[in-house]
């Protein structure tokens, strides 16, 4: 549903980026003119107002609004496919130790042992969990330098820096250094619909490789429910092909 609406917010943010892309071509031109040649000044001020005045007042408000919007309803996606990853490994790992057994714990143990092992586990960060779940039935288990786990920790960095924000010194580069490109800076830079698509990804790459990993079928598990953060194929091919077409529609207007 979260990625339902910022693909509907996108689509109208789209509409408005055609209905006035001839103003936003020009508003680019010349920003990129001026920060080329280092010469920003009144001439390139009124040249800028005269450009945007191209757009009414009223689309204008319009668009930052959705923008917005946007925002926070990726934000929401991100951080409910983070909320979405730590429920699935506690869920996962309960019922691979007890349904499955799948070390034998159950069976070759006392119910003490069993159940303080599973504390154990319990009171481990989400990234640990994963990572010692993914080694349950494998020697290797997730390679933590490489996706999906890379982009896990990524997701999750991300995530720990809105949940559980402290204060840090600003660089310019945050995006690159700290997320690898992969979230804008949380200070002054906007999610889109792409940042909601690399949550989603994240999230079923990991449970497609973790159940790899466990050689234990995902129907196994998922029983009848769709746990896929597409309501179907043809809707995960329109909200990438939105994604891509907003991309396109925007591309150098939030540089400029």
């Amino acid at each position: 549903m979260g990625i339902g609406n910022a693909f509907e917010t996108t689509k109208e943010i789209i509409a408005h980026y055609k209905k006035h892309a001839a103003a936003f071509s020009q508003i680019r031109l010349i920003a990129q003119t001026h920060i080329k040649n280092d010469d920003y000044c009144e001439e390139a001020e009124k040249e800028l107002k005269s450009a945007t005045a191209q757009i009414p007042m009223e689309d204008a408000k319009l668009v930052v609004s959705l923008q917005g919007r946007l925002h926070a309803e990726v934000l929401s996606v991100v951080l409910t496919s983070c909320f979405t990853l730590e429920s699935y490994i506690n869920s996962l790992g309960f019922f691979l130790l007890k349904e499955w057994d799948i070390i034998g714990l159950v069976s070759n143990s006392t119910k003490s042992a069993t159940d303080a092992f599973i504390k154990a586990i319990d009171r481990m960060s989400t990234l640990s969990k994963w990572e010692t779940i993914g080694k349950l039935k494998s020697d290797s288990g997730f390679d933590p330098a490489s996706p999906p786990f890379q982009d896990l920790k990524i997701l999750f960095r991300f995530r720990d820096d809105h949940v559980h924000d402290k204060l840090v010194e600003w660089d310019a580069d945050r995006s690159r250094k700290h997320y690898n490109n992969k979230f804008p800076d949380p200070l002054g830079q906007f999610l889109v619909l792409s940042h909601g698509i690399f949550a989603c990804d994240t999230y079923w790459a990991m449970i497609v490789k973790i159940h790899e990993l466990v050689a234990v079928p995902t129907a196994e598990f998922h029983r009848h429910y769709n746990l896929k953060p597409w309501f179907d194929a043809e809707f995960e091919t329109q909200v990438r092909q939105a994604a891509t077409e907003y991309d396109k529609a925007t591309k150098g207007s939030q540089a400029a």
